[in-house]
């Protein structure tokens, strides 16, 4: 498990928990957070509040690439309490239907949903966790041709 920052970002390998912290209101400590994501990858958000009473149970929700009306056309979800933020289908990062990186916004709000909102980008850099470069199975080729062959001649 390892992060480096880099300036306002911030890269997570997939295994870090996220722990979101600032004071006084429901707001996180970094504007725009970075990571990779494989398929299945469960991280999580927390974000606090400085209020001591009701006020301060805090609820998540998400909105942008990603994030559908329906959940079942969703590709990620957020626990609303917990902020564990889960990637629900897989992500195909191949051209022409593939992306690369999604975008997308968790929200924490207090009062149960009803107070003040505080939010975090969250963009997610997808891993290709398939993606192999060709190889020969031969380090070198050998082949002959005869002086004044004939073009398109087979040579091996």
């Amino acid at each position: 498990m390892g992060e480096k920052h880099l300036g306002r970002h911030l890269v997570l390998d997939l295994f870090t928990i996220l722990e979101f912290m600032a004071s006084g209101k429901d707001n996180f400590k970094r504007e725009t957070w970075f990571f990779l994501a494989l398929l299945n990858v469960v991280f999580q958000v927390h974000a606090t509040d400085g209020d001591l009473d009701r006020n301060s149970d805090i609820l998540y929700f998400l909105t942008g690439q990603g994030i559908e009306d329906r959940p079942e056309n969703s590709k990620f979800a957020i626990n609303d309490t917990s902020g564990e933020i889960y990637v629900l289908k897989p992500l195909d990062r191949d051209l022409p239907h593939g992306r690369s990186q999604w975008r997308f916004t968790v929200y924490a709000t207090d009062e149960g949903g009803k107070g003040l909102v505080g939010y975090a980008d969250v963009l997610v850099n997808l891993k290709d966790i398939n993606d192999n470069a060709p190889f020969f199975p031969q380090a070198i080729y050998t082949g002959n041709v005869t002086e004044n062959g004939t073009a398109g001649e087979d040579f091996f």
